[in-house]
């Protein structure tokens, strides 16, 4: 039986998650990837992520990477 995520489990998906969106982060743009996991955690991107009723932790690690780069750029 597959077990439905809820807002009461989604924090069980969420580090593993960020962490290959970090990864893959630090190799595009070649910027260390605490820098990048601290500013992720600070995103709109991730703040949309730990909600479970906007289905952006069903989004793919590209997708959201990209998600977070436009973020960054329209806040410079």
């Amino acid at each position: 039986m597959r077990s439905l995520v809820t807002q009461n489990n989604l924090y069980l998906l969420l580090p593993a998650k960020v962490a290959n969106i970090v990864a893959m982060l630090s190799r595009k743009t070649n910027t260390p990837e605490l820098r990048l996991l601290k500013e992720f955690y600070r995103s709109n991107t991730y703040k949309a992520m730990e909600r479970e009723e906007t289905k952006y932790w069903q989004w793919g690690n590209v997708a959201l990477c990209e998600n977070f780069l436009e973020e960054v750029s329209k806040n410079k």
